[in-house]
């Protein structure tokens, strides 16, 4: 039997709202991988560097809130191989790692710092960077995500 013109335009409707609703699902959530990424290369980025304890110590967590503290690396000013940056890749990059599970766009991702001074450091203990890691982070990914979002 076939379909009426009204029938045929309904079907066709629900069609479109279905593909339309998983694309954006989709997107929403490469968004917030996205966002995450850009949180966590900030805060790693922004983290003063003494021993580079600190910074090795961002985590992350999808769902479940990472409470451990990551062994201190060798000390970086006594290992001419390890230095700011590579630590800054390393811990991004296990840190991205994490991310990869992020599907859903109903998931907390968690990014923290487990170090007992990673508090002080956000509050302007260190010269380095004395306005923060977190607040300078979360700042400049707010206007990123808004500007990018008026284009989705």
């Amino acid at each position: 039997m076939a379909l009426t013109m009204e029938q045929s335009v309904k079907r066709f409707n629900k069609e479109i709202k279905r593909e339309l609703k998983e694309r954006l699902i989709q997107n929403a959530a490469r968004f917030q991988k996205t966002i995450a990424m850009r949180v966590l290369r900030g805060v790693i980025k922004l983290t003063p560097v003494d021993t580079g304890r600190a910074r090795a110590n961002w985590q992350v967590g999808v769902d479940k809130r990472p409470v451990s503290i990551v062994p201190p690396p060798i000390d970086i000013a006594d290992d001419a191989n390890i230095n700011e940056k590579t630590l800054a890749e390393d811990t991004f990059k296990k840190g991205s790692n994490e991310l990869e599970v992020l599907t859903v766009l109903r998931q907390v991702v968690w990014i923290v710092n487990n170090v007992p001074y990673a508090s002080e450091l956000e509050h302007g203990s260190s010269q380095q960077n004395p306005e923060g890691m977190v607040r300078k982070t979360m700042a400049r990914v707010a206007r990123f995500s808004k500007e990018t979002g008026k284009s989705l």
